[in-house]
């Protein structure tokens, strides 16, 4: 089928806006580029495919013998006479999208117009011709007008009419636009035609019984295939001549023509494919060829440039240029398992090691050249290439190749339990052996062990020696280093462990700060990364592909390839350093090549093998692997990702449980009814559909989009939807993980019942606001003959309430005083002084410059002399009463404002308020005399003098630093006051006062209590003490 230049000037952008993608290698075989092919298993109508054309939305279309069939890349929909009465007949011979985006078919009873979702028959211009009409090619001429090949002659379509072009009376078998002109072709005759010039050609004599069927526009020439060989047309020389070939190609009718963008000319014909450069045949394609895709009679360039085949025998192949080339059991491998390979020295080879023996690929061809017997193990695991031999490290075993012979080594017993998985001379001709057993230097004479600082043999996988002469080692338990004679482990306190199986290391570019860099691949961990002198893990938590790594190899392009079990991918060695950086969030990493071909964007095929030495280079630009089906090379500089932006399609709604077609309004308005609603939609891009994955939503309700399962059929489905407007939109990327920037959006409105009206609303407001209104004046009537009701009641119960306030605050009173107040004594006790002493000081504090200036407050501590004896003597009766006389004793000799507590059994404090500090002893005095004059009573007949020990403190203690001491501390202070009284006779009193030598410190106290004669006698403290003075000078007297 031919590609229309007109069609390409006004299709769609997404096509077109992006660098364009690689077409076919013109260098690679056909065998090389990568085939899928749609039959009737995959829902293709019929498996003969006459033509092929691509419409302005995206959507392949495909002329079969039973209908048409519009292709998305994963479904078909295919229309015929059954189900569109529009399509004359099944038998579809040519298709076309004209410049006007809409597509004809051309079919052996008529032609169809398909045009935004609707298809129409074009009819005859007179009612008195026959209804049908076999039309064999369709074209559009450069003026827009479109012709048709019949075979009762030429028509063109005017008016939505067939006219007969009476010129050519004969029958025509194909018409084509080319270089400003339409052209077509008969029997023996090619006409052209542009405007009023016509100007008939005449074929070769001996081609003059010859059809000219297909035509085609290649290098300034017309191709034209006819049913007796290949022709073309030079416009310079107005001469149409036989195509000078020396293959069969001139044997065989011209079944189809079709050019790609890498200016391929292929020719289909019952004996295979032929592809044309340069007006030479650079290669035929048998039918038998490894595709097994045979018989083409159609051939289209789509926009994404994959080239697109009809068979005759075997429905549609997508052709495209893939990102490998792979050389197995076709280029003459003995077994497709391979296991190592290595560029040869002179560069014009490739050593392949398989799973029997060892092979040479020179010119896409491979020679074997050690057979598995000659071999201490059939298997070729790794290899090492040197000027004069090449060693081979087999699953039993080393061995060389040197002219033309396999030699088994020295040590043949030693190393026959062995596999070898890698073998490195270093910078100092020293030859490493890394072995499932330990690591070996091997020498001549003998074989020399090297194991872990433990004495341990562990297996290993790669070896390497860095720029600066580092031997390093991968294996089973993580990365080593061989320093004096011992393996010893790397990294372990920079984030690397013992459990890891490393099977490559590839040193890196120093960063931009100097620091090493380098990179180990591990079968199960991921990859680990040493940047700025730390080991950073990658792995599918980073973006990373899933995928048990085998090699890990720097393109020099700022590209790491990493292979493993899985398959093949590359990331950006600056993404990963940025990302450890914490300079962008997340890493780009694009599978190449997957087993399964499951992974999104990924080409299927097989890959990779093996871990160590030999298992993957890169030479000259050039990527190489060992895999499960020969070995596979890639060209970094040829893998382009997809740059062409799908274009999105909304094909249909479902509504009431009818599918209605996009086409049919801009929007759609559903009745109340019609809450469940269904989207069919697609995406158009070829190159790897199964890759394109969907986001979508629902605004109006849903905000948020909402990513589709890949897996999942192209449809959406709503339930129960709300009344209102709504609009569904998509959006799809491609194979390379692109979005689209275009949104396809269908716009719908779900009407609402009257009870879910904005008028139904206003109705139940205004109802609801009458009957609010209708209740609001019943209940006020209500409310008021309650109300006087209620207010004498409350009168009532209010007379009630303030009498039982007052009881209820008496009797809260009466708690609080009971709560604050000794039950013995009646004074006040602890807890009142805890909660009352604060506010006393903070109002003393207060006042101190002012109303108290010089002033200070006195904490008494008052101790009953000798109170056990009384217990003891007379009871415990007796002991209550002296201490109830004691305190009445108190109580008449404090003033008003001061306070006394009883602090426990016979001790007490008396707090006084403010006073000149030299009343103190006289006031503390008169209270000892007081106590000491008075009789107590301790039975009905006998009578006792008491005493009392009087231990007290200034507050504050420091003048000049207040809140030094607090007055739990001043208590403490009078406390060690009444210690010094009893000490010295009891019946006394005693103060300790600070002089000008006294540290202002806390730790006065602890001095105190140690070492208070110190103290005194450096004058540290004063002791003022009723003991110290002569009796008849004592103060109070």
């Amino acid at each position: 089928m031919k590609s229309i230049a007109l069609t390409l000037i006004i299709v769609c952008g997404f096509a077109f806006n992006s660098p364009s993608l690689q077409a076919l290698d013109p260098d690679k075989p056909f065998s090389q580029y990568v085939l899928d092919a749609w039959s009737i298993e995959q829902g293709l109508p019929q498996i003969t495919v006459h033509s092929l054309t691509q419409d302005d939305q995206g959507y392949m279309w495909i002329g079969t013998q039973a209908g048409v069939a519009r292709f998305d890349g994963v479904s078909f929909t295919t229309y015929s006479s059954d189900n569109t009465p529009e399509l004359p007949g099944n038998f579809i011979q040519d298709l076309l999208t004209d410049s006007k985006g809409r597509v004809w078919i051309a079919t052996y009873k008529g032609l169809t117009r398909y045009e935004k979702g609707s298809f129409t028959h074009i009819n005859r211009d007179t009612d008195n011709q026959p209804l049908q009409l076999n039309v064999l090619k369709v074209d559009e001429d450069p003026h827009g007008r479109i012709w048709l090949s019949t075979v009762e002659g030429l028509y063109c379509v005017e008016q939505d009419k067939l006219v007969r072009y009476t010129k050519i009376p004969q029958t025509v078998s194909s018409v084509y636009t080319a270089n400003n002109a339409l052209f077509v072709g008969g029997v023996g005759n090619l006409w052209r035609m542009n405007g009023d010039q016509f100007q008939q050609i005449s074929l070769p004599v001996e081609y003059q019984d010859s059809t000219i069927s297909q035509m085609i526009w290649h290098n300034s020439t017309l191709w034209l295939g006819t049913n007796n060989g290949l022709l073309i047309y030079s416009p310079e020389s107005g001469q149409i001549n036989e195509f000078q070939t020396s293959t069969a190609l001139y044997q065989y009718p011209v079944d189809a023509l079709g050019t790609d963008s890498d200016n391929n000319l292929w020719i289909g014909t019952i004996n295979g494919l032929y592809r044309i450069r340069s007006s030479q045949v650079v290669e035929h394609v048998p039918n038998d060829n490894p595709h097994n895709f045979q018989q083409v009679l159609t051939i289209y360039e789509d926009h994404e440039q994959n080239l697109w085949f009809g068979s005759y025998r075997d429905g549609i192949a997508r052709l495209w240029n893939g990102r490998t080339r792979r050389y197995s059991v076709s280029s003459g491998l003995n077994e497709p398992l391979v296991w190592s390979v290595l560029p040869t020295l002179d560069d014009k080879g490739i050593w392949t090691g398989t799973n029997l023996g060892l092979s040479l690929l020179k010119d896409g061809t491979f020679e074997q050249l050690i057979k598995p017997e000659d071999l201490p193990h059939p298997t070729v695991y790794t290899l090492l290439q040197e000027p004069d031999k090449l060693w081979i490290g087999t699953r039993k075993g080393l061995a060389t190749y040197s002219d033309g012979k396999a030699q088994l080594t020295a040590h043949k017993e030693q190393l026959s339990t062995l596999q070898i998985n890698s073998i490195f001379r270093d910078s100092q001709q020293r030859l490493w052996l890394g072995t499932s057993n330990g690591l070996f230097q091997y020498t001549e004479q003998r074989l020399i062990p090297y194991t872990t600082k433990s004495g341990e043999f562990i297996f290993i996988r790669p070896i390497t020696e860095l720029s600066d002469g580092r031997l390093m080692v991968g294996s089973q338990k993580g990365l080593h280093q061989l320093i004096d004679g011992q393996l010893v482990p790397v990294g372990l306190d920079k984030g690397l462990n013992l459990k890891l199986d490393v099977s490559d290391i590839e040193e890196l570019p120093n960063s931009v700060s100097g620091q090493p860099q380098m990179v180990i691949s591990t079968i199960s961990q991921g990859l680990y990364f040493l940047r700025n002198g730390q080991w950073h893990r990658l792995s599918e938590q980073d973006g990373m592909p899933v995928n048990e790594s085998f090699t890990v190899i720097n393109d020099g392009n700022d590209h790491l390839w990493v292979s493993g079990f899985k398959g093949l991918y590359q990331t950006p060695l600056s993404h990963i350093e940025q990302y450890i950086d914490k300079q962008r969030d997340d890493i780009f990493a694009y599978m190449i090549l997957s087993e399964s071909g499951g992974i999104l964007g990924s080409q299927k095929g097989f890959c990779c093998n093996g871990a160590g030495n030999a298992k993957g280079f890169l030479h000259n630009g050039q990527l190489w692997y060992p895999t499960r089906d020969g070995a596979v090379n890639i060209d970094p500089a040829n893998i382009r990702l997809n740059q062409i932006l799908p274009n999105v399609v909304i094909e249909r709604i479902q509504y009431n449980d009818n599918w209605h077609s996009t086409y049919e309004a801009q929007r759609f308005n559903l009745a109340q009814n019609q809450r469940d609603v269904k989207f069919d939609f697609t995406a158009l891009s070829y190159r790897d559909p199964k890759s394109v994955l969907f986001k979508y939503r629902l605004v109006g309700y849903q905000d948020d989009w909402q990513m589709l399962d890949p897996k999942a059929q192209r449809r959406v489905n709503y339930t129960n939807l709300p009344p209102g407007n709504y609009s569904f939109q998509v959006q799809a990327s491609n194979n390379a993980g692109l979005w689209s920037k275009q949104t396809a959006e269908l716009h719908f409105t779900i009407a609402p019942y009257f009870y879910e009206s904005f008028w139904f609303y206003i109705l139940i407001i205004i109802t609801t606001a009458i009957l609010i209104n209708f209740w609001h004046k019943l209940r006020t009537r209500s409310l008021q003959a309650k109300k006087q009701e209620l207010e004498d009641k409350i009168k009532q119960h209010t007379q009630q309430l303030e009498v039982s306030n007052q009881k209820l605050h008496e009797a809260v009173e009466a708690l609080k005083e009971t709560s604050q107040t000794d039950q013995l004594t009646g004074l006040k006790n602890r807890r009142y002084l805890a909660s009352q002493l604060p506010a006393d000081l903070a109002h003393f504090e207060r006042e101190l410059t002012a109303q108290y200036e010089g002033d200070t407050m006195i904490f008494a501590l008052v101790d009953i002399d000798h109170f056990k004896n009384i217990n003891d003597t007379y009871g415990h009766k007796a002991g209550d009463d002296v201490i109830q006389k004691f305190s009445e004793v108190i109580r008449n000799h404090i003033r008003e404002g001061d306070y006394a507590v009883r602090w426990g059994g016979e001790e007490f404090i008396i707090v006084f308020r403010p006073m000149p500090g030299p009343m103190a002893p006289i006031i503390i005095n008169r209270l000892r005399l007081a106590i000491e004059r008075t009789s107590f009573k301790v039975s009905d007949d006998k009578t006792e003098t008491i005493t009392c020990s009087i231990g007290f403190a200034e507050y504050p203690f420091f003048k000049q630093d207040i809140k030094r001491l607090s007055w739990e501390h001043t208590i403490e202070l009078a406390d060690h006051a009444l210690y010094t009284v009893k000490e010295n006779g009891r019946n006394g009193w005693a103060c300790f006062n600070p002089t000008d030598k006294t540290p202002i410190s806390k730790d006065l106290l602890f001095t105190i209590k140690n070492d208070l004669d110190s103290e005194l006698e450096a004058g540290r403290l004063k002791l003022n003490a009723s003991f110290l003075i002569d009796d008849s000078k004592k103060p109070g007297e």
